[in-house]
């Protein structure tokens, strides 16, 4: 049956694609993993820099939930001595 063949290779390729994907993201996070000082161990402007990075990165990511009519306002960070950190997401840039 035609049907069932098409059907077959579609799934092949599905996971093709997803395990393609999936080593893909894992290589990609670990040469993109941060590899310095933790947070708490360097100055405030540093902090203030990565907060600002950090900042850019969630509004960059989280764009999806605007074509849903949600509107992303803050995110809230904890740092490892338990301080936490609010990031505006509405500022513009």
């Amino acid at each position: 049956d035609v049907l069932a063949k098409v059907t077959k290779k579609n799934n092949d390729l599905s996971t093709t694609v997803e395990e393609k994907t999936a080593e893909l993201y894992n290589s990609e996070g670990q040469r993109l993993a941060q590899n310095g000082k933790h947070f708490t161990e360097v100055g405030k402007k540093q902090q203030n820099r990565q907060l600002t990075e950090i900042r850019r990165k969630a509004k960059h990511a989280l764009w999806f939930g605007e074509t849903y009519g949600l509107m992303p306002e803050s995110l809230r960070l904890r740092d490892k001595t338990g301080q936490s950190h609010d990031i505006n997401l509405r500022e513009i840039p």
